[in-house]
């Protein structure tokens, strides 16, 4: 049987580790400062590749409350006449824009998953990263959804991620803003969607991840990177 002092000790030693071990998780859960980046992201191109945009309101039946910092909402248009949506945000607040994410908004506003994927998403200009594909029904309605988020170089979809990527960031003093790109377009308007989706989405990551100073002459890569549109199937 151990004696006073030995029960006292062990007993101080389990309140420390324990304090400790309460302070390191509290630590992990806080977001340090968050430096938003100086770039404008209205400049995001009109022109990217064959598709033409316009601004538009947000959808009120989806993004009820953004929480995000800075928007940006864009109809595309390719000369074929298929369209998708464009929503690109710049979040302060990280655990915020992992909330406002499809599986939340979308499912809260009467829309059912049918669909879920993932792939990699690989471009020339810029790291390769994983997206999520999603398929919803409303309504007899069919909607694609391609989404992901950044913060920093990592590349996540959930809540869920949201406390992985904590851990590996612990320590940080600062963290960059988080950016969430989220593309829709009907999948009953032609057999391309995802494809159309996707090539789209490879534009808009090369312009998201390009360093600001060379911005001038990514945009113009950009502008002019033609692609043989995908026929109507």
């Amino acid at each position: 049987m151990t004696n006073p002092v030995t029960r006292l000790l062990i007993a101080i030693a389990v309140v420390v580790v324990v304090y400790a071990g309460s302070y390191a998780v509290q630590g992990a859960l806080e977001t340090p400062e968050v430096i938003l980046p100086d770039r404008d992201f209205n400049t995001l191109p009109v022109q990217l590749g064959q598709w033409h945009g316009k601004d538009v309101a947000l959808d009120p039946e989806v993004f009820v409350n953004t929480d995000a910092k800075r928007v940006v909402q864009r109809e595309y248009r390719d000369n074929q006449g298929h369209a998708l949506s464009l929503f690109l945000a710049l979040y302060d607040e990280p655990d915020k824009g992992v909330y406002h994410s499809p599986m939340n908004c979308y499912r809260a506003n009467g829309w059912q998953k049918i669909e879920d994927n993932y792939r990699d998403m690989e471009c020339e200009a810029a790291p390769t990263i994983p997206i999520r594909v999603t398929t919803w029904e409303k309504d007899g309605k069919h909607e694609m959804v391609i989404y992901w988020y950044r913060l920093g170089e990592h590349t996540l979809f959930s809540r869920y991620d949201m406390g992985d990527v904590r851990i590996k960031m612990a320590g940080k003093k600062a963290w960059p803003a988080m950016i969430k790109v989220l593309l829709q377009t009907s999948s009953g308007a032609s057999g391309s969607a995802e494809s159309d989706l996707y090539e789209f989405a490879k534009l808009v990551h090369q312009w998201v991840e390009a360093e600001p100073q060379g911005q001038a002459e990514t945009d113009e890569v950009l502008a002019n990177s033609l692609e043989d549109p995908v026929p109507s199937q």
